[in-house]
């Protein structure tokens, strides 16, 4: 997962999220708010998820 922000991204705090699939697909967000904390987000839910015992388990909120 990663976010790429031009110069007034960083200015205006927006940018495009990339999330790359299992099978190597790549989704493609564009003009997300905050990016940087919304992966965060992302990825601390996927921690939980994982340590609650992954796949079959509804994640965490």
């Amino acid at each position: 997962m990663g976010v790429t922000q031009g110069l007034g991204g960083r200015i205006f705090n927006y940018g495009t999220l990339v999330v790359v699939g299992t099978g190597g697909t790549r989704e493609i967000f564009p003009a997300i708010r905050a990016p940087f904390n919304f992966r965060t987000h992302i990825m601390l839910e996927i921690q939980a998820h994982t340590q609650a015992g992954g796949e079959g388990k509804p994640p965490l909120s």
